[in-house]
């Protein structure tokens, strides 16, 4: 088993980890929901139904999806 961090990242990390599975590679990617290609992802799952998908916890980078509604966030989305 081969998994493949930050899916959603990027297009670039998107579509690396696309070739890297359609090679035989990776077996597994873990989605970066927060990520500012994550509107891609579901298509590519869609086309690659063999590609094993969870979740990437992200605790550190960025701001919460829903900032204040977190013990890790405060009011603006900083951690907290």
């Amino acid at each position: 088993m081969v998994n493949a961090d930050d899916f959603g990242f990027t297009s670039g990390v998107n579509r690396t980890i696309i070739k890297a599975h359609a090679d035989g590679i990776v077996t597994s990617a873990t989605l970066m929901a927060n990520g500012p290609a994550f509107c891609e992802v579901k298509e590519l799952a869609e086309q690659f139904p063999k590609l094993s998908i969870g979740c990437h916890v992200m605790l550190i980078d960025g701001a919460g999806s829903a900032a204040g509604e977190s013990s890790f966030f405060d009011a603006i989305g900083e951690i907290s």
